[in-house]
Protein backbone atom coordinates (compact mmCIF):
# COMPACT_ATOMS: atom_id res chain seq x y z
CA UNK A 1 0.00 0.00 0.00
CA UNK A 2 1.34 3.55 -0.84
CA UNK A 3 1.75 5.98 2.37
CA UNK A 4 -0.18 8.97 2.17
CA UNK A 5 2.07 12.04 1.76
CA UNK A 6 1.94 15.62 2.20
CA UNK A 7 3.61 18.52 -0.48
CA UNK A 8 6.06 19.29 2.10
CA UNK A 9 6.92 15.98 3.18
CA UNK A 10 7.69 15.25 -0.63
CA UNK A 11 9.51 18.50 -0.68
CA UNK A 12 11.42 17.77 2.31
CA UNK A 13 12.22 14.10 0.96
CA UNK A 14 13.70 15.54 -2.08
CA UNK A 15 15.82 18.25 -0.74
CA UNK A 16 17.13 15.85 1.51
CA UNK A 17 18.38 13.51 -1.29
CA UNK A 18 19.35 16.09 -3.82
CA UNK A 19 21.47 17.19 -0.61
CA UNK A 20 22.59 13.66 -0.18
CA UNK A 21 23.56 13.20 -4.25
CA UNK A 22 25.70 16.84 -4.11
CA UNK A 23 27.55 15.50 -0.44
CA UNK A 24 28.61 12.30 -2.42
CA UNK A 25 29.37 14.00 -5.62
CA UNK A 26 27.15 10.66 -7.10
CA UNK A 27 26.23 10.58 -10.63
CA UNK A 28 23.16 8.22 -10.97
CA UNK A 29 20.58 6.52 -13.09
CA UNK A 30 18.22 9.41 -14.02
CA UNK A 31 15.46 6.74 -15.20
CA UNK A 32 16.29 5.25 -11.10
CA UNK A 33 16.03 9.09 -10.01
CA UNK A 34 12.72 9.75 -11.94
CA UNK A 35 10.94 6.74 -11.27
CA UNK A 36 11.64 7.63 -7.00
CA UNK A 37 10.25 10.94 -7.78
CA UNK A 38 7.09 9.52 -9.71
CA UNK A 39 6.89 7.30 -6.56
CA UNK A 40 6.34 10.22 -4.57
CA UNK A 41 3.85 11.94 -6.77
CA UNK A 42 1.59 8.60 -7.00
CA UNK A 43 1.89 9.22 -3.24
CA UNK A 44 0.67 12.14 -3.36
CA UNK A 45 -2.22 11.39 -5.14
CA UNK A 46 -3.17 8.25 -4.09
CA UNK A 47 -5.86 9.73 -1.53
CA UNK A 48 -7.84 11.50 -4.00
CA UNK A 49 -7.68 8.57 -6.58
CA UNK A 50 -8.87 6.50 -4.07
CA UNK A 51 -11.78 8.46 -3.46
CA UNK A 52 -12.82 8.93 -7.14
CA UNK A 53 -15.92 6.44 -8.25
CA UNK A 54 -14.99 3.92 -10.40
CA UNK A 55 -17.29 4.48 -13.72
CA UNK A 56 -18.86 2.31 -16.36
CA UNK A 57 -17.78 2.95 -19.87
CA UNK A 58 -21.02 4.53 -21.10
CA UNK A 59 -20.83 6.58 -17.91
CA UNK A 60 -17.41 7.68 -18.58
CA UNK A 61 -17.87 8.17 -22.63
CA UNK A 62 -20.91 10.66 -21.80
CA UNK A 63 -18.65 12.52 -19.62
CA UNK A 64 -15.48 12.58 -21.60
CA UNK A 65 -17.36 13.30 -24.93
CA UNK A 66 -15.34 9.93 -26.22
CA UNK A 67 -17.35 7.01 -27.67
CA UNK A 68 -17.62 4.00 -25.00
CA UNK A 69 -15.78 2.20 -27.85
CA UNK A 70 -13.19 4.48 -28.34
CA UNK A 71 -12.43 4.15 -24.15
CA UNK A 72 -12.93 0.26 -24.42
CA UNK A 73 -10.10 0.14 -26.80
CA UNK A 74 -7.60 2.14 -24.86
CA UNK A 75 -8.29 0.17 -21.90
CA UNK A 76 -7.64 -3.20 -24.08
CA UNK A 77 -4.57 -1.53 -25.34
CA UNK A 78 -3.60 -0.74 -21.36
CA UNK A 79 -3.57 3.08 -21.59
CA UNK A 80 -6.40 3.36 -19.81
CA UNK A 81 -6.55 1.27 -16.63
CA UNK A 82 -8.98 -1.31 -15.87
CA UNK A 83 -10.15 -1.75 -12.26
CA UNK A 84 -13.19 -4.07 -12.90
CA UNK A 85 -13.51 -7.12 -14.87
CA UNK A 86 -12.14 -8.07 -17.97
CA UNK A 87 -15.63 -7.87 -19.95
CA UNK A 88 -17.21 -5.75 -17.40
CA UNK A 89 -14.10 -2.48 -16.60
CA UNK A 90 -14.79 0.57 -14.39
CA UNK A 91 -12.32 3.69 -15.22
CA UNK A 92 -11.54 6.58 -13.64
CA UNK A 93 -12.88 9.97 -14.93
CA UNK A 94 -9.87 11.96 -13.91
CA UNK A 95 -7.82 8.94 -16.08
CA UNK A 96 -9.77 9.30 -19.28
CA UNK A 97 -9.46 11.47 -22.30
CA UNK A 98 -11.51 14.61 -23.05
CA UNK A 99 -12.43 16.01 -25.25
CA UNK A 100 -11.84 20.02 -25.86
CA UNK A 101 -14.84 20.85 -27.62
CA UNK A 102 -17.74 19.27 -25.04
CA UNK A 103 -19.12 20.75 -22.57
CA UNK A 104 -20.18 19.97 -19.14
CA UNK A 105 -23.49 18.65 -20.34
CA UNK A 106 -22.12 16.74 -22.75
CA UNK A 107 -23.45 18.60 -25.92
CA UNK A 108 -21.29 20.13 -28.50
CA UNK A 109 -21.93 23.82 -28.94
CA UNK A 110 -23.27 24.33 -32.39
CA UNK A 111 -23.12 28.40 -32.46
CA UNK A 112 -21.55 29.46 -35.81
CA UNK A 113 -17.94 31.17 -35.70
CA UNK A 114 -17.72 35.06 -36.16
CA UNK A 115 -16.73 34.91 -39.75
CA UNK A 116 -19.70 32.81 -40.84
CA UNK A 117 -22.16 35.19 -39.15
CA UNK A 118 -20.10 38.15 -40.70
CA UNK A 119 -20.43 36.35 -43.96
CA UNK A 120 -23.83 35.84 -43.75
CA UNK A 121 -24.49 39.35 -42.66
CA UNK A 122 -22.59 40.84 -45.65
CA UNK A 123 -24.81 38.65 -48.07
CA UNK A 124 -27.80 39.64 -46.51
CA UNK A 125 -26.83 43.26 -46.74
CA UNK A 126 -25.64 43.22 -50.69
CA UNK A 127 -29.22 41.46 -51.58
CA UNK A 128 -30.89 44.17 -49.82
CA UNK A 129 -29.04 46.87 -51.36
CA UNK A 130 -29.46 45.42 -55.00
CA UNK A 131 -32.98 45.27 -54.73
CA UNK A 132 -33.26 48.90 -53.74
CA UNK A 133 -31.52 50.19 -56.92
CA UNK A 134 -33.42 48.26 -59.18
Amino acid sequence: MIERLSLPQVRADLQARRDSLAKLHAQVDGSVLLGDVLALLDALDAPAMQHEPLLTLTAAASASGFSPDHLSRLVQRGEVPNYGRKHAPRVRLSECPQKRATVACGTLRRTPFPTQRARVTVSTKNDASTQDHR
